[in-house]
């Protein structure tokens, strides 16, 4: 982006993470329960427990028993870090993580377009209000800290694939929610876009160690017989995973986004390293949250889409409008 893009991107990102913040502070111990065992994981941990005891404890406190399997377990990485910040202040940090994700954004919206463009603000400006809505139900959750990670690491897979593969595997060892999205970009850097194969294979190594040492440090605190993660989609969900709210009009212009946003996206797959992942990593991870019932994992593919709903309306206008 030119400095102009740039300025009006980032003035837009400012106001949009301030405003997430202010939302979270009004929030006293709301969150899902998830949100809730994370803090109670952290709690334990700055008492002094490792953190797999400490998971196992808040998880027993959660549900009245440990673990069974190592998905309930997340990947330790964003909970070291975590502790180390004091706790009050952890509803404030969240604002730098909603900075970074609405800047990931506009690079994404940047890509293909004019120099001086408008439309990187324009996509900060359309997240915004799923911003208002993730801050005021969940701010602890590692799918939220980690997509800054992701965008940054698509945004800079056609021109510097060592940065994207460092970005996204870090992203993977965070939470590995996000291999699929390495493997497709990847795909693309190795097969489409001609790059060297080593960063990728070095990040993909790394991180499958990394993940490995995790499934290993979590064999003993599982239970066969204990918690487990419950996944079912509802129907009552369903406005909840595909928009930023329950009204009829948060309704209409989440699923007009999607719209326009993927078809934005799947008409640039062939020519554009961003829209090509964003295209099969959300139709990857769409049917997963429904079928998950999990409406935070919307956090996953919402702010890929965005990013392709500006030049989409554009190009739709375009079409559209009388000769």
């Amino acid at each position: 982006m030119t400095t102009v893009a740039t300025t009006r991107a980032a003035i837009v990102s400012v106001a949009g993470a301030v405003v997430g913040v202010a939302i979270g502070l009004q929030e006293h111990g709301g969150g899902d329960v998830d949100q809730q065992l994370h803090e109670h994981t952290i709690e334990h941990m700055r008492a002094g427990a490792g953190y797999y005891d400490a998971m196992r404890l808040a998880l027993i406190e959660k549900a009245g028993q440990p673990p069974a399997n190592v998905w309930t377990v997340r990947p330790p990485l964003p909970f070291a870090l975590w502790q180390l910040v004091p706790p009050t202040t952890l509803r404030l940090v969240v604002g730098v993580v909603f900075f970074a994700m609405l800047m990931g954004i506009a690079m994404i919206a940047r890509d293909g377009q004019p120099r001086d463009s408008w439309l990187p603000a324009a996509a900060v400006a359309l997240a915004i209000p799923s911003i208002v809505n993730w801050s005021s139900f969940l701010y602890l959750h590692t799918e939220l800290w980690t997509v800054p990670l992701a965008l940054f690491g698509v945004a800079a897979l056609r021109r510097r694939p060592v940065l994207a593969a460092a970005l996204l595997g870090t992203a993977v060892v965070c939470r590995e929610m996000w291999i699929p999205l390495f493997v497709l970009a990847a795909l693309w850097g190795v097969r489409v876009g001609k790059q060297v194969v080593w960063p990728w294979l070095v990040a993909g190594g790394l991180a499958a160690v990394a993940l490995a040492l995790h499934v290993v440090w979590s064999q003993r605190i599982l239970d066969p017989s204990g918690t487990d993660a419950a996944y079912l989609f509802t129907w009552d969900a369903f406005p909840r995973v595909l928009t930023p709210g329950t009204s009829a009009f948060a309704v209409v212009i989440g699923l007009a986004c999607i719209v326009v946003g993927g078809g934005e996206a799947i008409a640039r797959r062939t020519s554009d390293s961003s829209a090509w992942v964003t295209t099969w990593f959300a139709a990857l991870t769409i049917p997963l949250t429904f079928w998950s019932g999990r409406v935070y994992w919307q956090i996953l593919w919402v702010p890929f889409i965005i990013a392709f709903v500006p030049a989409g309306s554009l190009h739709l206008w375009r079409r559209l409008r009388p000769a």
